[in-house]
């Protein structure tokens, strides 16, 4: 994103984000407030004011990162770091606001693309699309044009991007607490820390108190539920082999297809079979 910012602000969004400044304390900020040897930068201003926005000034340091952009800023004239084309101290109303987004919108930051015709006098406009690539304008067939929509953000999201960016990191509470000069350490948590389910699932996954120390169940619980019903079954009607097997229907005939074996409920609740021909004598055939 900071590629996309104009040379001559780049310095500014450089020291919001990798400080976490107020916009009245950047348009503030002087010369003799910023120590490059010490690595040191002394926020107590806001604008022509002399003091910060909540009456806390403190002590900012400067990483590696942020100071070429610091020593290009430093040999603009006049006392203050980031003064106006003139030299003078920027208009509070200054459009950091759409610098930002137009910044956005050429990062690839949006939210989505609009196509409209670039011919003079056709007017087409299409709805919001996630598309950047634009087809032809089915109204003259001349070329669609795709503008960005960049997301709304606005300067003093700078601010909730660094504390955002901090926690995320792992860095401790209580550091970005002094970053962003809070008293209270709830309001850097609650209004700046907008942490994301992943970021407190890889947080948790830290944690390690050693392998598992529950025993390994000796039988599965089916497997133990089909023991104790086999158990529970006459031993002659226990059934050894699954599937089907040869045997005698309900008329004792001699079924040579193979018949399902019965469970040992089923074959407790069979009727008895009718009297055969052999079990009654004088007669060949059953009464």
């Amino acid at each position: 994103m900071l590629a996309e910012i104009p040379v001559r602000l780049r310095p500014l969004y450089a020291t919001a984000l990798y400080t976490g400044m107020r916009k009245g304390e950047l348009g503030g900020l002087r010369k003799a407030d910023v120590d490059l040897s010490a690595g040191e930068i002394r926020v107590w201003r806001s604008w022509d004011a002399p003091r910060t926005k909540d009456g806390k000034a403190g002590l900012l340091p400067v990483v590696p990162a942020l100071r070429p952009y610091l020593e290009t800023a430093l040999r603009s004239p006049g006392e203050l770091v980031f003064p106006g084309r003139k030299g003078e101290m920027m208009r509070r109303d200054v459009a950091l606001d759409r610098i930002l987004r137009r910044a956005l919108a050429r990062a690839g930051v949006v939210t989505g693309y609009v196509h409209r015709c670039r011919r003079h006098g056709c007017g087409f406009r299409d709805e919001p699309k996630h598309e950047a690539e634009a087809g032809a304008c089915p109204q003259c067939q001349y070329q669609l044009c795709a503008k960005p929509i960049p997301r709304h953000v606005r300067f003093p999201d700078l601010r909730h991007s660094t504390a955002t960016l901090l926690l995320k990191e792992g860095v401790p509470l209580a550091v970005v607490q002094k970053v962003l000069r809070h008293s209270d350490p709830k309001l850097t948590s609650e209004i700046y820390g907008h942490l994301e389910l992943a970021d407190v699932r890889r947080g948790l996954e830290r944690l390690d108190f050693g392998p598992s120390t529950l025993p390994a169940p000796a039988v599965a619980p089916r497997a133990r539920l089909v023991a104790n019903a086999e158990n529970r079954t006459a031993p002659g009607l226990q059934n050894k082999k699954p599937g089907k097997a040869k045997g005698r229907d309900t008329l004792n005939c001699s079924n040579e297809i193979t018949a399902p074996e019965w469970s040992g409920r089923l074959d407790l609740n069979q009727r008895p079979l009718a009297p055969q021909a052999s079990a009654l004598p004088g007669c060949a055939t059953p009464r």
